[in-house]
């Protein structure tokens, strides 16, 4: 549980999902989690979960 802390903070998906809850609590839990492993592999972070194919950009 804290090395998924640890990688969710140092790829900002906590920032991400702190600034933007008031979107992403709106959509499925499956797209959300869509969003934050996207935006932990765009920020470098390895494609923990590679059958997620996210071809749009979660809101930024």
């Amino acid at each position: 549980m804290k090395s998924a802390f640890q990688y969710l903070y140092r790829f900002q998906a906590l920032q991400f999902f702190d600034e933007f809850y008031h979107v992403e609590h709106l959509q499925s839990i499956d797209d959300t989690v869509d969003d934050l492993v996207f935006l932990c592999h765009r920020n470098g972070g390895d494609n923990v979960f590679p059958h997620v194919k996210k071809t749009v950009n979660p809101v930024l």
